[in-house]
């Protein structure tokens, strides 16, 4: 077997950020280096919109930023959406990978194969088609459906979603202000809703989003997405420019990040996305600042060292609960805490960078306080 001082099993967004935070390291230079994907990522396959109260590495990349933005609840209400110090901000798959693809050029002591992974042990022994190598270091983002298993998990859904980017030949968007969430065609039974990142006023990413254990077939999403545009946004004549599609995981189960001595799972397979709304861009670039750092140090990898603090992990186990068992759509949860503590406070809950009277504000804001509280306190103590 070929060795390796680092191994990328999968090379996505989780792979590409801890490869740019590793290369930070004055001795980046002198590991040998592999990365193992199946595909040439080249193509415009996804977009990551993200909220930051400050610039970031990938700043430059941002298609398009937005200072305003709409939330339409269930009832019809429109709750303009005050970001304080805060912008949303959208990345194109393309223009992210094409600038990780040239910086990784960059680097002599980098070897970068594209053939099917077949398997990788804790040993940090990785089988493909093309070869078998082995790494002191594998960091493994790749997985299918059949790495999350419902029965493992006290809750387990999908959020899936499916969009268009369009062109329209008339304005028929409002370019500075975007749609985060409209629960005005929802579902009454399920949460889904839509929306809309205009980048001109005749371009825009129209989606369609649902949280449930259901994944549709193409046609279904089609047909839920184009009446939407037809109907709701009164828009018939327009051309698509990207499909975007994709489901990702909402669990509380407890995935795990140091999977072996070698192997370290990042991404979704260690519950980079944030169970409760599956938000991830910036999850995944805070997560890999930590563990890039971790390792130059040398310091000790522990699950307790990498992941949500045990406050916020309950949180989200709550909130996912009641979503997943239908007991509170979550059209209401979101819309009780935009109302009651605005834009700016939801975001630094969601990023969880709020202090113990502040998740005590989000409490107060639950539709069901108490069904919360108390489902909170059972995940905390490990009894639910």
């Amino acid at each position: 077997m070929q060795q390796f001082d680092y191994i990328f099993a999968g090379f996505g967004l989780s792979g590409m950020t801890l490869f740019y935070e590793l290369s930070k390291d004055p001795d980046f230079c002198n590991k040998t280096v592999l990365i193992v994907d199946r595909d040439a990522k080249n193509q415009n396959d996804r977009t990551w919109s993200f909220w930051a109260d400050a610039a970031i590495d990938f700043q430059h990349l941002v298609k398009k930023q937005w200072k305003r933005g709409d939330f339409y609840t269930m009832q019809g209400e429109h709750l303009p959406m005050d970001f304080g110090n805060f912008t949303y901000n959208t990345i194109e798959g393309a223009d992210f990978y094409a600038f990780i693809n040239e910086y990784v050029t960059g680097f002599d002591n980098v070897k970068r194969i594209q053939t099917d992974i077949i398997s990788l042990n804790d040993a940090g022994e990785l089988k493909t088609l093309s070869s078998d190598f082995k790494g002191e270091w594998v960091f493994r983002s790749y997985f299918d459906k059949s790495d999350f298993k419902p029965e493992k998990a006290r809750q387990f859904i999908w959020q899936h979603f499916y969009g268009y980017v369009i062109k329209t030949k008339e304005a028929k968007f409002d370019a500075d202000t975007f749609s985060f969430m409209d629960y005005r065609y929802t579902d009454a039974h399920l949460t889904n809703f839509f929306y809309v990142l205009p980048y001109a006023n005749n371009e825009a990413l129209v989606e369609f989003t649902e949280f449930s254990g259901k994944i549709y077939s193409e046609a279904e999403y089609k047909k839920k997405l184009e009446d939407h545009i037809s109907q709701n946004l009164g828009i018939d004549d327009y051309e698509i420019v990207l499909i975007e599609y994709n489901a990702i995981p909402m669990t509380d189960f407890q995935m795990r990040t140091v999977q072996s001595k070698n192997v370290i799972n990042i991404g979704s397979l260690a519950g980079y996305l944030k169970p409760s709304s599956g938000y991830g861009f910036m999850r995944t670039i805070e997560r890999n600042k930590k563990l890039a750092k971790s390792i130059i140090s040398g310091e000790k990898l522990t699950e307790k060292s990498l992941n949500s603090s045990a406050t916020y992990k309950a949180f989200d186990d709550a909130v996912l609960y009641l979503i997943a068992t239908n007991r509170m759509h979550g059209a209401s949860i979101f819309a009780n805490l935009f109302k009651a503590r605005g834009a700016s406070f939801v975001f630094r809950f969601l990023d969880e960078k709020l202090y113990t009277w502040g998740l005590f504000l989000v409490t107060l804001s639950s539709p069901q306080k108490w069904q919360f509280v108390r489902y909170f306190i059972l995940r905390f103590l490990g009894k639910a």
